[in-house]
Parts: C-alpha cells; structure tokens; sequence
C-alpha cells in the first residue's frame, strides 16, 4: 500500500473518530459504538441494496432505539464517515 493510500486511511479513519466522539457528545457515549455496529450489520447482510434504502434502515432503527436524539444530521455523518472507511478498506468486497 502506497503512502498516499495510507494517509487516505488515515483521514478517513480520524473523520470516523471525530464523528463518533460527536455522537458520544451529543447523544449518547454507547450510541456511538451501537451506530457502528448497527452500520456493520446493515453493510453484511444487505450488499447490493442501494445506500439511500440502507440509510433510511439505519435512521429507523436508530429513531426506534434512542428517540430523544434530537438532530439526527450528526448521526447521518458518521454512518457516511464509517461506510467511506469500510469501503476504502474493502472490509465486504467479495
């Protein structure tokens, strides 16, 4: 893996980090690894369904289990930040 690669990794692994202490901060510490979790399971189990329709699952899910959340728009980031990594790194290519 080539230098630019890995600082690619880098930054979008430091913007996961970022959302998810934002998550942390303005809704709920555990939120934040339940979001992630939540994201891995989506991404293993529906490939190939397009990520507007994985989203919209995500948002459900999320709005059913923490719903004094408020905005929700900080939540939206870090699931795109998570996706971007995971597909940089090709963690569900086949």
């Amino acid at each position: 893996m080539g230098m630019l690669a890995k600082w690619n990794l880098g930054g979008k692994a430091l913007d996961v980090a970022s959302w998810a202490a934002d998550v942390a901060r303005s809704i709920d510490p555990e939120a934040a690894f339940a979001v992630l979790m939540k994201v891995v399971e989506i991404e293993k189990t529906q490939r190939g369904i397009p990520g507007a329709m994985k989203l919209s699952a995500l948002l459900e899910w999320f709005n059913a289990n923490y719903p004094d959340a408020g905005s929700i728009s900080v939540v939206i980031g870090y699931v795109q930040s998570i996706v971007g990594l995971l597909n940089a790194l090709g963690v569900f290519r086949k």
